[in-house]
């Protein structure tokens, strides 16, 4: 199937996500030789993101986020259950905590604690319906952006969680 995720690990290895399964690439210098297929997604997989401790995240439209060990293993070691497809994934700098988003009404993003892989808390009252990207700024808020009209951003502070401000499409300076 299309792949939908795709991420550069180290030790010249690359992971796709597609329909169902995560493949695990060798990266030579002219080639990619298939090394693992990982099973576990029973949709597609939306995006793999590496994580802190030797570990990664994929988040599917089977309403799942899978952390696996990053080792020869590439066990599973925990399943994040959602109520929604969820399409980004971020870990904030220097923290244990997964931000997930995805695509559910009202819109949330939720935040997990990467130690014990519970649901810390989970934001809601903003018009992302369909968040497609998320990133960290320097100062640690994160902004999110959709895929659904009218096309908002968001800034939330992971700190207390609170939306710092919406930016709809006609907001935008050109």
């Amino acid at each position: 199937g299309c792949v939908r995720g795709l991420y550069n690990l180290n030790n010249n290895r690359l992971l796709s996500g597609s329909y169902c399964s995560i493949k695990v690439w060798t990266v030579s210098d002219k080639d990619l030789t298939l090394t693992k297929e990982l099973k576990g997604h029973t949709n597609s997989v939306q995006k793999v993101i590496p994580l802190s401790n030797e570990r990664f995240a994929s988040c599917s439209s089977d309403k799942t986020v899978r952390i696996w060990k990053d080792d020869n293993t590439y066990e599973c070691i925990s399943t994040l259950q959602h109520n929604h497809w969820v399409i980004s994934i971020l870990q904030l700098s220097g923290k244990e905590v997964l931000v997930t988003g995805g695509r559910s009404s009202p819109p949330k993003i939720s935040f997990w604690n990467l130690n014990d892989y519970t649901m810390l808390h989970t934001t809601e009252g903003y018009s992302v319906g369909f968040p497609t990207h998320m990133i960290e700024l320097p100062n640690g808020n994160i902004v999110v952006s959709s895929l659904v009209s009218p096309y908002p951003i968001v800034i939330i502070n992971p700190t207390n969680y609170s939306i710092i401000k919406e930016i709809k499409d006609q907001e935008y300076v050109t």
